[in-house]
């Protein structure tokens, strides 16, 4: 019998078949194929958030807590990144610095801020000075309010040297 047309011929050449290697030497530039590639496209830049901020940011303020009868500066950083929703708080916080988070929450979503899909990490350094009280509210609305874009690019060097003291009510007023 014949041979059926779905058999494969053997190639004539071994060093002539095409995507492969024969004889550990590389193919014939005339038998490769060629692939045609479009040029790569430009990226796209998303459009910026309201205010003008940008969705991942950085923002410092200062907050001061006691030791003893000794005050000690604080820097109160808070980064914003999209991703889950979450408000972490780091840097040796008590008990009242840690239910500051929920305290700036409710201050700011009173105010008319949305939180979306955003994450938020808030850093208190020197990281080994243990942070009391509730004095650290104020600073931690404004970095957060920073981070997100909220406020306008040029109060963020004002904010990086300032002290900002004050307890956050639900109502977002200060105490």
């Amino acid at each position: 019998g014949g041979r059926h047309r779905r058999q494969a011929r053997p190639a004539a050449r071994p060093d002539l078949r095409l995507g492969r290697l024969a004889r550990g030497r590389p193919l014939r530039a005339a038998h490769r194929r060629r692939v045609h590639r479009a040029a790569p496209r430009p990226a796209r830049r998303a459009a910026p958030p309201p205010g003008g901020g940008t969705v991942s940011g950085l923002a410092r303020t200062l907050a001061v807590t006691l030791t003893g009868l000794t005050g000690h500066i604080v820097e109160v950083e808070a980064h914003c990144a999209p991703g889950l929703p979450a408000f972490t708080l780091v840097g040796l916080p008590d008990a009242a610095v840690r239910e500051s988070r929920e305290r700036v929450r409710a201050a700011l979503s009173t105010c008319g801020v949305t939180w979306g899909e955003r994450r938020l990490t808030v850093n208190l350094s020197p990281a080994d000075l243990p942070k009391t009280g509730t004095g650290f509210d104020v600073s931690m609305a404004l970095a957060v309010l920073a981070a997100r874009g909220e406020l306008p690019r040029r109060a963020l060097a004002s904010l990086a040297g300032t002290v900002f003291i004050g307890e956050l009510g639900l109502d977002a007023s200060v105490r």
